[in-house]
C-alpha cells in the first residue's frame, strides 16, 4: 500500500500587482502598467488540488493583492465547503472594501487571512486573524466611516 502525503503548501497569486509601493517588497511593481488576473479556467483547475493540502495551507494569495481582482468573493465558491478550511490570503486591506465582502470572509470557512499591517517607520507585520473576528472588526470599522 503506498502511503500520500498531503500537499504542504500550495501557493498560487490570483493577480500580478498591488496597489501600494512598499520599499521593501520583494516585487518591483515600477514596470507594472496592467493587472493580470487568474482566469476562472486555472482557478477550477487549482481547486482540484484543495482538499489534498494541509489545513490553512492554500493560498489564494501570496505576493501580491488578491482584492484587485473583481471576482475574489466568487473565486472561493468553487471551493468545496469540506475544503475551505485550507484556505488563507494575504491582504493589504488598503483597497475599500464593501461591506458584503467583510460578511462573505465571515461565512466563507476559510482558514484565516494574514491581514498585512504598515507603519510610518515601514514596518512590516501581518497578522492572521480568525475569520469571524476580522469580518466582524471590518466590518464594523466599514460601517462606523
Amino acid at each position: 500500500m503506498t502511503a500520500h502525503e498531503p500537499i504542504q503548501n500550495l501557493i498560487m497569486d490570483i493577480v500580478d500587482n498591488c496597489n501600494l509601493g512598499c520599499p521593501f517588497c520583494l516585487c518591483d511593481y515600477a514596470q507594472t502598467r496592467t493587472t493580470h488576473m487568474m482566469s476562472e479556467a486555472a482557478l477550477r483547475a487549482a481547486v482540484r488540488l484543495a482538499c489534498f493540502t494541509t489545513e490553512g495551507s492554500f493560498w489564494f494569495s501570496c505576493l501580491h493583492e488578491p482584492t484587485l481582482h473583481p471576482h475574489l468573493t466568487a473565486f472561493i465558491e468553487p471551493v468545496p465547503h469540506a475544503c475551505r478550511s485550507k484556505l488563507l490570503y494575504t491582504t493589504n486591506l488598503a483597497k475599500r472594501m464593501p461591506g458584503a465582502y467583510f460578511q462573505m470572509l465571515a461565512s466563507s470557512g476559510m482558514h484565516h487571512v494574514n491581514l498585512e499591517q504598515f507603519h510610518a517607520d515601514w514596518k512590516w507585520r501581518s497578522y492572521a486573524k480568525p475569520m469571524k473576528l476580522l469580518a466582524k472588526f471590518e466590518l464594523e470599522c466599514f460601517q462606523s466611516g
